[in-house]
């Protein structure tokens, strides 16, 4: 029993920073684009994912409270924190996609 909780606590904490490092890849790549042309409509893209980041990395801290006499970082707190940075990137994430408009469909030759 002590073993698979384990292994699945690893896991989560594996997946939840493999998701953290896609993220931050994504808003890197999106700091890179942003730096060129410095438009503000681009910016809340490389905000959402950085929050994203951090809200994964707030996630892996959360580790079960059998396994620990006394948690680093409080569960419910870790939860509020991640709750919160979900919240803003998503809301900047929709926000940027609403705001640039689609590429027009290209007319055939």
């Amino acid at each position: 029993m002590l073993l698979t909780q384990f292994i699945l606590v690893d896991a989560h904490f594996v997946l939840s920073l493999l998701a953290a490092l896609t993220a931050f890849a994504i808003a890197w790549l999106y700091f890179d684009a942003w730096s060129a042309n410095k438009k503000m409509k681009e910016t809340a893209l490389f905000f959402g994912f950085l929050l994203l980041a951090v809200s994964f990395v707030v996630e892996s801290v959360v580790i079960d409270q059998a396994l620990l006499e006394r948690s680093i970082l409080g569960a419910q707190t870790a939860n509020l924190v991640k709750v919160i940075f979900r919240t803003l990137a998503y809301i900047a994430l929709i926000i940027s996609q609403i705001s640039v408009p689609l590429q027009p469909v290209p007319e055939p030759c």
